[in-house]
């Protein structure tokens, strides 16, 4: 989407001033998109680190631990039972990429394969 030799530089200097501290790290590169903020405040960096936001909530959500949902009938009756005492917890994998740019159609025009 920058060009490889872009993707390289910056992708060297995140390296460079990130080393991994485990040989085997799934949270490594985490910090990418707040990295790339750092690198210069023009539009085009924003929208690329709102795009690589965007890829660490999918590879979040890929390796989030499975979640047995509740039947919804079940639910009524727990809430009807328990007025006061129901809370909702969200699935582990969903995420939520806050950006003012329209992030999803780009990441999809910018797919290969």
């Amino acid at each position: 989407m920058v060009g490889e030799q872009s993707f390289r530089l910056m992708a060297q200097r995140f390296i460079m001033s990130n080393p991994p501290r485990f040989p085997i790290a799934l949270s490594y590169g985490e910090s990418v998109p707040s990295f790339l903020r750092t690198q210069c405040r023009v539009a085009s960096i924003e929208y690329v680190a709102d795009i690589a936001e965007l890829e660490v909530a999918r590879r979040k959500a890929q390796q989030a631990a499975d979640a047995r949902p509740i039947n919804a009938s079940v639910s009524r009756v727990w809430q009807a039972e328990h007025p006061n005492g129901v809370r909702v917890i969200l699935h582990p994998s969903l995420h939520v990429v806050a950006s003012r740019f329209p992030i999803v159609t780009i990441w999809e025009n910018n797919r290969r394969g």
